[in-house]
Order: C-alpha cells, then structure tokens, then sequence
C-alpha cells in the first residue's frame, strides 16, 4: 500500500484555549456540565481556537458505579491542579479554562487565547510526528479525545441514564524530548489528538494544539 504522508504547519500567531471537564459517571451532578461542554461542538473555533477535553476520574467509583472511562493517571491530573491551588479537595464536576478553575462554568464567554505557536505535525502512515521548540523544564503531551455512544449506567446515583460521551479522553502519553522531536503511534486511533506543552509540575497547558485523525 502506497505510504501516505500529510505535512500540518500550524499558524505562528493562533494558538487555542483549553477546556478541561473532570467528570464520573457516579456523579449526579455531572451530567449538566457533559451537555455543557458538549455543546462547544458548536463554537466556530472548535478544535481550533477551542480545545474541550473531557476526563473520567475514578474517585467516585465506590458509590456504586465503576466508571468505564475512568483512569488513575486522568485522576492524578485533577489532584495536581488542587495541589498547584493549594488545596486538598478535588470534586466534580470541575471545569478547568487554561488552568484556571472555573467554578462558574456555566456563565463562561470563551475566547480562543492568541499566543505565538510552537508546533510542527506530520502526519505519516500511522504515526504523528511533532516538532517543537521546548524551553528547559518543559514535558510535551499527548491525548486521544473521542466521541462515542451513550453509555447506559445500570447503578449508583446516575442509575437508568444514558450518559453522553463527547470529547473524551481515551489515552494519555507523554513525549521525551529528542532533539526537539517526538512520534507516536496513532494506529486504532480516532477522534482528534491534541498535544501541549507543559511545565514540570505543572499541569496547565502552555500551549496546545489538536489535530483531527
């Protein structure tokens, strides 16, 4: 089969703004702010400007309910925020815009943030390959974000709903610098990839980017 290579070179000027929902499918209160950010579906800036990552926590999975989507590490993200805010508590439904906690989500204007853009991507067979410009101290990320049927939840607090799946993270990967480069195995995947930098410790996306796969 002839190999298939597509080259994406992203503006210098437009980078995105990033909408992160912590969310459970044990969580009554969660499903308000999945149709919210289910909306952004919509937003002319999507995926470009406006970035939406949905993460399934497993904190709540003992009330009855063991979220099928949920991941230690997508937990682990949420606690790094709290610790970077100073704070013991994690709770969902938590939006997070830039790596501000946005208690007041469902009033939010978003705006795509303009910041001089550092990525690279080609996309070749089934492998996306970034080239970046890191300063020290920085980790560069990867997550598949995908949609997907209902999911019927049989017990706990959202007994009897079926439960929406947009934007949802399947998998996360960070990239080791080499020389400024990194490639990853996109094979099976589908949906959008979206890759940030970030500093270490320091969950909040400096710079973000998503490419439909």
């Amino acid at each position: 089969m002839e190999k298939v290579i597509l080259m994406l070179v992203f503006s210098e000027t437009q980078a995105a703004t990033v909408i992160e929902l912590f969310t459970s499918q044990g969580c009554s209160s969660c499903p308000p702010a999945e149709k919210w950010i289910g909306q952004l579906r919509k937003h002319p800036e999507f995926m470009k400007g406006i970035i939406p990552m949905v993460w399934h926590v497993d904190y709540w999975d003992q009330l009855g309910w063991k979220d099928t989507l949920a991941k230690p590490e997508f937990t682990e993200r949420q606690r790094k925020y709290a610790a970077n805010w100073k704070s013991q508590q994690v709770y969902t439904p938590g939006v997070i815009v830039d790596g501000q906690e946005k208690r007041n989500w469902r009033d939010l204007s978003l705006i795509p943030a303009h910041t001089k853009q550092v990525f690279e991507i080609r996309r070749e067979d089934k492998r996306l390959n970034v080239v970046y410009r890191p300063l020290a101290g920085q980790r560069l990320w990867m997550a598949i974000v995908s949609d997907g049927p209902s999911i019927p939840i049989q017990k706990g607090e959202n007994a009897g709903k079926n439960l929406l799946r947009d934007f949802v993270v399947t998998s996360l990967q960070e990239g080791k610098e080499k020389q400024g480069s990194f490639s990853w195995d996109i094979s099976g995947a589908h949906g959008h990839a979206v890759i940030w930098l970030e500093e270490r410790g320091d969950p909040k996306p400096k710079q973000a980017t998503a490419i439909r796969l």
